[in-house]
């Protein structure tokens, strides 16, 4: 679950201003409009003790919209590592990271919640919703190995076991015994996003990781004995990144895929986030002249999942690029089907094809009949009998093949 913040409370500020007549603009944490014009009224309030923040009341949104998110990650994003069943219940841990990688925006002052606080508020949660999963969706709810012990410990208190998902660095991880990461699978960890990003040390180094790529395979292999499940993103386009650069990054995902095959891998063309350091530089540049025209570059066309080139700060063309980020993706199906055979990756069509179906169903049809909740039942229903032995058929297989 997660917390009211520091919006939250801008919001309640402004309307408070409202109400007793008072400019907004003395509201700090605001973005006003003045015609053609934005007015910034400068930096919000920080909250430094997230302890006494009070819940979201989540059962004032649709439940049937943000907890069975394994559906759509079925749906959309089918990986063996969610499963078609996981009702997710979001957990907030913290606020801030103290790492400065250039491509982030979250360089806010670093916050930890007690972890009696997270334990409270998730087992209610659980209760009252029905929750088997746990996302812990915060940068770093494992900011050091004494962190994961009271993690565990805590965990231990909830009223059913539950599996979760955490983020991560590799150079944490790197700090805790094989003994530690055995119990933080034992206490339901399921999946691990620790951060890979490139398999250059000279690109790692310039992003602001504190570890190499020899750390990332050795971690690697902790967490495959540990039965930990791992999750990560390359990218490309950094900072002056160059075609041996992206040389080095597709050789680092061959090795660590020789180690644990089944790490589900995503890749992305590097994009200079307003408030990271890139954005900065790229302004400096003169690749981007303001806000306004990064975000029209960024969600001009296009769905979700497409990637743009909006500003190319790299050694290389803005053609290399692009054949760099085909071929990154190219080769990690090329290893997949090697690993799993070409089976596995029907079955991913299938589940996308069953589960879009439901959600179109659902969006364009439905929700137009005099008898919704009925037909999106039924709808649910069929969806989840074809859903559920495709991702056995899939476990199956990568089951035989790890």
């Amino acid at each position: 679950m997660g917390a009211i913040g520091e919006s939250e409370i801008t919001l309640f500020k402004v309307v408070q201003a409202l109400r007793e007549g008072k400019d907004v603009t003395t509201v700090t944490g605001l973005a006003i409009r003045n015609g053609d014009k934005v007015v910034l009224t400068g930096d919000g309030e920080c909250i430094k003790d997230l302890k006494d923040l009070p819940l979201i009341p989540f059962e004032l949104f649709p439940v049937d919209r943000w907890l069975p998110v394994g559906r759509w990650y079925a749906a959309f994003v089918p990986r063996s590592h969610w499963r078609y069943d996981d009702r997710i219940i979001p957990v907030h841990g913290g606020r801030g990271c103290p790492f400065k990688c250039n491509f982030c925006y979250h360089h806010s002052q670093f916050r930890l919640r007690p972890i009696d606080a997270i334990i409270a508020e998730t087992a209610s949660a659980i209760e009252r919703f029905d929750g088997n999963f746990l996302d812990i969706s915060d940068d770093l709810v494992l900011s050091s190995p004494k962190r994961a012990e009271e993690l565990i410990a805590g965990l231990k208190k909830l009223p059913r076991p539950v599996e979760f998902y955490l983020s991560a660095h590799f150079d944490i991880i790197a700090r805790m015994s094989d003994s530690l990461l055995h119990e933080l699978r034992a206490s339901g960890c399921r999946i691990v996003g620790p951060g890979y990003e490139s398999g250059s040390d000279r690109i790692l180094k310039l992003i602001g990781k504190k570890f190499t790529a020899e750390t990332i395979i050795t971690q690697t292999e902790r967490l495959k004995k540990a039965g930990i499940k791992a999750i990560g993103n390359f990218m490309i386009g950094q900072h002056t990144e160059t075609l041996e650069d992206v040389e080095a990054t597709l050789d680092l995902m061959r090795k660590t895929l020789a180690i644990d095959p089944d790490i589900e891998y995503t890749f992305s063309i590097m994009t200079p986030f307003p408030g990271s350091p890139l954005y900065a530089l790229a302004k400096e540049q003169g690749l981007i002249k303001d806000d306004q025209e990064f975000y029209d570059k960024y969600f001009e066309g296009g769905g979700i999942f497409d990637w743009r080139l909006i500003a190319n700060l790299s050694a290389m063309t803005d053609r290399q690029i692009f054949d760099g980020y085909a071929r990154m993706q190219q080769e990690y199906n090329m290893l997949k089907d090697a690993a799993f055979g070409r089976g596995l990756r029907r079955i991913t069509f299938l589940k996308k094809a069953v589960g879009q179906l439901n959600y179109r169903l659902d969006k364009y049809f439905w929700r137009k009949s005099a008898h919704f909740n009925i037909c999106r039942k039924i709808s649910d229903t069929l969806c989840g009998a074809a859903m559920r032995p495709l991702e056995k058929i899939e476990l199956k297989i990568r089951n035989k093949s790890v």
